[in-house]
């Protein structure tokens, strides 16, 4: 066949190219999907200590209020803790559809990063000053962490990747949360951070992912999406607001 029998019609779409697995890429991937394992790792990491953290609940109770708790109440107290980050993790999903469009992709993630660091001095606190109050605070706020994560990363991965790898690089976020639910059950066994003294570190490791995105996070593109689409429109809205207010300004100075 000749090369002209090659070249399409006119009006007949050309093939997408295949994209590559390049280095930027697979960066960016491992940056955005660290908010992937934050939130395995806070669906698993509660239940491997969960008799030591009871206890503590318990005494904290006491101190606190100068009556123990019986076991109803204190089984009462564990499941609301647990729960809260259902909760908190409905709101965020909520909002992460606007988070993703009023910061952008890569800035909404970053920005999540604030609300991790916060949930972790709550839960790690709440060991040194003695009031478990403080973990079902901080389990409500680390739900709203990972509910934005939940769409915001899927989001992200969607819209960076190229076409014949988009359905592999978004599973890559299931995949970390899978790992990091594994990953927080070995960190909860005994001889690691499931002891007395040692399960305040549990919640401390969220501040881990939370420092490495945002050490990594800031070198990655931004969604070509956000930036070609949701950019352009906003452009767009000052344009038309700017030239709406221009015949406005010039009928103002003809009545002066």
């Amino acid at each position: 066949a000749s090369a002209a029998e090659k070249e399409p019609l006119k009006g007949e779409k050309q093939p997408i190219p295949d994209g590559k697995l390049t280095g930027p890429l697979v960066f960016a991937v491992f940056a955005v999907t660290l908010s992937s394992f934050q939130f395995g790792y806070h669906i698993g990491c509660i239940n491997a200590p969960m008799e030591i953290i009871t206890k503590f609940v318990n005494s904290s109770h006491k101190d606190m209020f100068s009556k123990p708790l019986d076991e109803g109440e204190v089984k009462l107290a564990w499941s609301i803790a647990v729960s809260m980050f259902a909760v908190g993790g409905m709101a965020g999903g909520l909002l992460s559809g606007w988070a993703a469009d009023r910061f952008g992709r890569k800035g909404a993630l970053l920005l999540n990063n604030i609300i991790a660091f916060i949930a972790a001095v709550l839960m790690t606190g709440s060991y040194y000053v003695n009031a478990y109050p403080l973990i079902i605070l901080g389990r409500l706020i680390i739900g709203f962490n990972c509910g934005l994560s939940s769409g915001l990363v899927p989001m992200y991965l969607t819209e960076v990747s190229p076409v014949n790898y988009r359905g592999m690089l978004g599973s890559i976020h299931q995949l970390l949360v899978t790992i990091s639910i594994l990953f927080s059950q070995i960190l909860g066994l005994d001889f690691i951070f499931g002891s007395e003294y040692r399960w305040p570190y549990i919640f401390a490791f969220t501040v881990v992912p939370s420092a490495i995105q945002l050490l990594t996070l800031p070198a990655c593109v931004e969604s070509p999406k956000y930036s070609l689409i949701v950019k352009e429109r906003e452009i767009r809205q000052k344009e038309t607001s700017r030239s709406s207010e221009e015949p406005m300004r010039w009928k103002r100075r003809s009545t002066r």
